[in-house]
């Protein structure tokens, strides 16, 4: 019977390493774990990785790495689309995170849950555990770097932070904005239709 050499050949995560002798092959899972697979499993699809994708608690962590590998592509690799934004101008993924396992370890004693998104609190500092949470979507949309800065009493937040802390919508204070009205005026109470103030 002809040997099947599976080297070079990715399954799944997996990456074989060494797949020319018996019927074990000797792989690599994109999470660092190195160990023996049997070949028809990696062929026939029942095994494709180490098992990082079930990361703590019985939870799914296949999102989890999705996002690792995103956020390294982002970072890491010129041909992505997004490139520009993130590694072309100096934002990096921190070395501990270079081993989707530690991410994905992180992410899940960190408050990942599916519909949540990585979100860097310094948009100019790059991917780590000191710099990073879980948000929403709409949240983060609103922490974009084009997301407008405004200073109040020597503080600068976003408009959203500052909306966020007087309890006003971003749409109030942006109006405010451009109306003109600046400082701490821009955070003052919305008063309510036929509300009058004492004499």
């Amino acid at each position: 019977m002809q040997k099947i050499d599976l080297t070079g050949k990715r399954f799944g995560m997996w990456l074989v390493l060494d797949g020319n002798a018996g019927k074990e092959a000797l792989c690599r899972c994109d999470c660092g774990t190195t160990k023996n697979v049997s070949k028809a499993t990696l062929r026939n699809g029942s095994s494709t990785c180490c098992g990082c994708r079930k990361v703590k608690h019985g939870m799914d962590g296949a999102k989890v790495y999705r996002l690792w590998c995103h956020m390294r592509e982002r970072c890491q690799s010129p041909k992505h689309k997004h490139y520009h934004s993130y590694g072309g101008r100096g934002i990096t993924v921190c070395d501990e995170w270079q081993d989707a396992k530690e991410f994905m370890e992180w992410a899940i004693s960190n408050g990942y849950r599916e519909g949540l998104t990585i979100d860097r609190k310094n948009v100019n500092l790059g991917y780590s555990p000191d710099n990073c949470q879980f948000i929403t979507i709409g949240e983060q949309q609103a922490n974009k770097r084009n997301s407008r800065l405004v200073e109040i009493s020597g503080e600068t937040k976003h408009v959203a932070e500052w909306a966020r802390i007087a309890g006003l919508s971003r749409q109030t204070v942006r109006h405010r904005l451009s109306t003109g009205v600046t400082g701490e005026a821009l955070l003052l109470p919305v008063k309510k239709k036929g509300v009058t103030s004492g004499r």
